[in-house]
């Protein structure tokens, strides 16, 4: 099996310690559930490549609220579930990674990217 041998490139606890969430160099973002029975959960819609960093924000009671961040060639938004909400999609012309702030509610990203800086608010 291929992914045996895929190395975590970054990871984050989930507002406790039961859960870590690790980006792989295959781009797949995983749920490690450490409390009881161990379980490994693969989220769908992974980056096409390395997960550089996963940022999580303040826990928050709607399951439907953006809770994590995972970076990579873009940047992709996660609910508590683990279902992807949106994908931010940054110009392909560099292998650059970029560098990302955010708010505490991940309404407002200012990404750096290529000397180029961008300010992004979500809009609801």
């Amino acid at each position: 099996m291929e992914e045996e041998n895929i190395c975590v490139r970054c990871c984050k606890f989930l507002h406790s310690s039961e859960v870590l969430i690790a980006g792989l160099d295959n781009g797949k973002i995983v749920f490690c559930h450490l409390s009881g029975k161990q379980v490994l959960t693969k989220l769908e819609n992974p980056h096409e490549s390395i997960v550089h960093r996963i940022m999580t924000a303040p826990k928050n009671d709607s399951p439907n609220e953006p809770l994590f961040l995972s970076i990579s060639k873009d940047i992709k938004l996660w609910c508590r579930r683990g279902q992807l909400l949106h994908t931010i999609l940054l110009p392909s012309s560099s292998n650059v990674r970029p560098s990302i702030w955010a708010s505490d509610d991940f309404n407002l990203l200012v990404v750096i990217f290529n000397t180029n800086l961008y300010i992004l608010k979500m809009i609801k």
